[in-house]
Formats: C-alpha cells, sequence, structure tokens
C-alpha cells in the first residue's frame, strides 16, 4: 500500500491507531467509516481492475474410513498449492457407506456424506468455505472441525465423534486427517460398525480477499461488497482474521486490494 493511502486509512479508519478513536466500533460508527473510506478509495484508486490467476489441488477421499479408533490421511502430493492469504475450501461428490453392524444396516448403499452426519444426529455439515490466512504464509491449518452426535437406530443407541483437519503443510502438500474417532454402539450384540468413501474430493484452490464479490476480478465492486458486508457486522468482513470486525480489517483490504489481490 501506498505510503499515504497507508498513512490516511491507519490514522482516520483504525482504532487501534490513534487514541481518539473508539475501542470498538458500533454499527452506526462503522457506517460512518465505510462511508469515508469508500469516498478515499474512489478518489485515490479509480477504476483498479485485475485478473486473478487460481492454483488449486484435489484431495482423492475414495477409500477413507471413519471407523473407532483408527487414523486416516490422505493428501494431495506430489501436487503442491503455493501461499496464499486466502483458500476456497470444498468437499464435492462425497459419498460414503456402511460396513458391518449398526451403519452397514442403516447405510448399505451410497449416500451422501452430509445426509449421514445429519441422520446420525451430527447437525449441519459444512462442505465449503472461504478461509483466510492473513499471514500469506504456510504451512496453515484451513479447517479444524469435530463432528459428533447420537441417535437411537433399531432400538440401539449409536454415538459417534471424529476430528476432520484439512491443512497445507511448509512444502505445500494438502492434507485431510480423519482422527480421533469414536463410534460406540450401547447393544454388546450389535457392533457400530463403520464409514468407508466410496468417492469424494476435497478440492482446495488460492483465492482472493480482494475480490470480495468472488467475481473472478478486482474491481470497484469489491469495496461495496467489503463494506456492506463490513457495516452488517458479518464475520465475512473479518478479513485479517483477528476474531474482531474494526478498522484493521479495512486497512488490510485496502493492502490487498491495491497489490490486486
Amino acid at each position: 500500500m501506498s505510503p499515504t493511502m497507508n498513512a490516511t486509512i491507519n490514522s482516520t479508519l483504525n482504532p487501534r491507531a490513534t487514541s481518539s478513536a473508539p475501542a470498538i466500533f458500533s454499527r452506526r460508527s462503522k457506517a460512518s467509516y465505510a462511508v469515508m473510506c469508500l469516498a478515499f478509495v474512489a478518489g485515490a484508486l479509480g477504476s483498479v481492475q485485475s485478473a486473478i490467476a487460481v492454483q488449486a489441488v484435489s484431495i482423492d477421499l475414495t477409500g477413507v474410513q471413519i471407523r473407532n479408533a483408527t487414523n486416516q490421511t490422505r493428501t494431495s502430493s506430489p501436487n503442491l498449492i503455493d501461499p496464499a492469504f486466502q483458500y476456497s475450501y470444498t468437499i464435492r461428490n462425497a459419498n460414503v457407506r456402511g460396513v458391518g453392524g449398526v451403519l452397514g444396516l442403516l447405510y448399505p448403499n451410497p449416500v451422501s456424506l452430509e445426509s449421514v452426519i445429519s441422520g446420525l444426529g451430527g447437525g449441519v455439515f459444512g462442505t465449503s468455505a472461504l478461509i483466510n490466512n492473513p499471514t500469506g504464509t504456510i504451512p496453515t491449518t484451513l479447517i479444524d472441525q469435530t463432528l459428533a452426535g447420537s441417535t437411537v437406530q433399531l432400538g440401539v443407541t449409536f454415538a459417534f465423534s471424529a476430528n476432520l483437519v484439512t491443512s497445507i503443510n511448509a512444502q505445500g502438500v494438502a492434507s485431510f486427517v480423519v482422527s480421533s474417532v469414536s463410534i460406540t454402539s450401547s447393544s454388546p450384540f450389535l457392533a457400530p460398525g463403520y464409514l468407508q468413501f466410496t468417492s469424494g474430493f476435497v478440492d482446495i484452490a488460492t483465492s482472493c480477499i480482494a475480490d470480495f464479490d468472488q467475481d473472478g476480478g478486482v474491481t470497484g465492486a469489491d469495496v461495496g461488497a467489503f463494506f456492506n458486508d463490513f457495516q452488517q457486522g458479518f464475520d465475512s468482513a473479518d478479513v485479517d482474521g483477528s476474531g474482531g470486525i474494526d478498522g484493521s480489517d479495512i486497512g488490510f483490504f485496502f493492502t490487498r486490494f491495491e497489490q490486486g489481490c
């Protein structure tokens, strides 16, 4: 970011940079800052536009088991992905079937992973996300989620939990790890069985924080889209990954915007 723009943003918009600015933005003050900054950017940057180069890798999940006390790992090797300030994450065509026990009876044929997780009381399973990586470096963890639930099936209480982690190591290899799996049945006569992926991929691609509306280019429309989410206090506006939405997010967004990604 140019020294003039950086100084203006820090002194005018960043509550951490001045002693007189409020520590926490109210919705009204967010809107005021947003209007001021939008006007500044319109004059300073004009119609900045650039194309975005996307790099992507996929991890094949076929054969991965979600099985009691069993860890499973799949990677994108030999394919690598570069460091980036943002990544897109998608699980696509993920189908599983039950093998043995309760799960084998409930899901003898392939069915979507989301349906199985929901049916077992695990709630909503997210299959896509944009993940900010504020340092722009690797290694980094993209997704770290725990699935857990319980349900009564065939008169048997069935409980499960599993930790799913998607990350990128320092060499740029992406990995999908299933660990800490617990699958239990209340019946000593009916084993829980396990789940096995019959198909599915984890797709990871470099993305662009400045392309806030995700239309494939960096334009003035992205500024408007960012400020809309900023004023509403949406999590997507926390582009610096601090856990809060404040003036630092504005400065971070404009840095990426000026650099074209």
